[in-house]
């Protein structure tokens, strides 16, 4: 996985997490994501940001799933696409 794919997806668990109230029950399921109607649309984001939405899925749909580990918090998470959005599921351990 390219080092701009990896750090794509650690900004959005960041982005997820800082502002939230993360007010979850250990055990359980977590979903969010990152829509196409929202992320891709240039008149919100500028064109990088928008190509990377773009190459990001694009990856994660080539390989169906990406399993990332985050060493701070232990928590696996898992990026599929689903329609045409980038979706993030994790198990709640805390």
């Amino acid at each position: 996985m390219k080092k701009e794919i990896k750090d794509y997806l650690e900004s959005m668990i960041y982005d997820f997490c800082n502002g939230n109230d993360n007010e979850y029950g250990i055990g359980e399921l977590v979903e969010f994501r990152y829509e196409e109607i929202e992320k891709g649309d240039l008149e919100i984001y500028d064109e990088e940001d928008v190509n990377m939405f773009y190459e990001v899925r694009e990856y994660i749909n080539e390989v169906k799933e990406v399993n990332y580990l985050c060493e701070d918090d232990k928590i696996e998470y898992k990026f599929i696409v689903e329609e045409d959005d980038i979706v993030c599921r994790f198990i709640e351990i805390y």
